[in-house]
């Protein structure tokens, strides 16, 4: 769905996969009803921004790991509950139906969705439980080491995804869990693709290609990630981005490579709102989005490719993955 704006820029449904608002709703005592005092992320930002179905990560700080993790996890989910119970437009996305009722309604989505595999504390029944709770994605890793594979700091060790990661990998494709690949170790990465029997989401990373970040993904990475049928979310992280300072056009040309390298069915977006210190240039919060379709239709994108991109493309996957409660 597209609307053509009087100051030329154009709309289009957005689905986000990657924020870290719950972090700052607990850290500061606010609801998403408030207008965002610091943040990237409230209700009438994602409104004006035309988002659909937002991601809200429960990030494990490092100074929780490993032996607090799962409590602190258990804060996150309590903050992701006390603010769905708070809004009358949100939807808790835990299967494709839910899907369906916020696509068909003037609500928005919220997948809750944990960063650190270090909450599990090697054991399959809190992978369980988390799904009972309604976690429906959990990256594996951030950028340390854990008990599942290694993030990308460890890139030298290349220990790959242990035997504990490969039990939690079919157990989230069985459960129906979105696996998050984002800050994995290159060897992880590749590990995981030949284990996991469904598609996997990479929610924030670039491409190395443009920006050579160890958190960016090479081509080689894109090009498996697209034949796993996943999907990798391009972030708004501006050291992600460039070396130098970064804004709208930037975002844009990584957009571009990776349609080009992956195929535009393969490419969402991840901005990584409330994660981040800086944004981009222009990029101000989530009522920023309109920013990006209206770029890449001036770039001579189809609409139909625009749609794919701010949202189809991850609604889709969702709905290959999760399962009917």
């Amino acid at each position: 769905m597209m609307e053509e704006e009087q100051d030329n820029t154009y709309k289009f449904r957005v689905a986000d996969a990657h924020c870290d608002t719950l972090n700052l709703l607990l850290k500061t005592g606010t609801c998403l009803s408030s207008k965002a005092p610091s943040g990237h992320i409230d209700l009438l930002n994602l409104t004006e921004g035309c988002v659909k179905l937002q991601f809200m990560s429960a990030f494990i700080g490092s100074e929780y790991k490993p032996t607090g993790a799962l409590r602190r996890s258990m804060r996150l989910i309590d903050q992701f509950y006390r603010m769905i119970q708070s809004i009358n437009n949100g939807v808790f996305v835990k299967s494709p139906s839910d899907i369906k009722k916020f696509m068909e309604s003037d609500k928005i989505g919220f997948l809750l969705a944990i960063e650190g595999g270090e909450v599990l504390e090697g054991q399959l029944s809190v992978l369980r439980i988390l799904y009972e709770l309604g976690v429906r994605s959990i990256g594996l890793t951030w950028n340390q080491r854990n008990d599942i594979a290694e993030g990308i700091w460890e890139f030298e060790a290349n220990g790959g995804l242990t035997r504990f990661g490969k039990e939690v990998t079919l157990e989230m494709n069985r459960l129906g869990i979105l696996i998050d690949a984002a800050h994995m170790a290159e060897k992880s990465f590749f590990d995981l693709l030949s284990v996991s029997t469904q598609p996997i989401i990479v929610s924030h990373a670039n491409c190395y290609a443009l920006c050579k970040h160890p958190r960016n993904l090479t081509d080689e990475q894109m090009q498996a990630l697209a034949k796993n049928n996943g999907l990798l979310g391009i972030t708004f992280c501006p050291e992600y981005l460039s070396e130098k300072k970064s804004g709208v056009e930037d975002v844009i040309r990584h957009i571009d490579h990776a349609c080009k390298v992956m195929g535009v069915e393969h490419v969402g977006l991840g901005s990584d709102f409330d994660g981040i210190e800086t944004t981009p240039f222009g990029i101000n919060n989530a009522s920023s989005w309109p920013l990006i379709s209206s770029a890449l239709f001036k770039k001579g994108y189809l609409p139909d490719d625009i749609e794919k991109i701010m949202a189809r493309n991850l609604i889709n996957l969702l709905i290959k993955v999760l399962k009917e409660n």
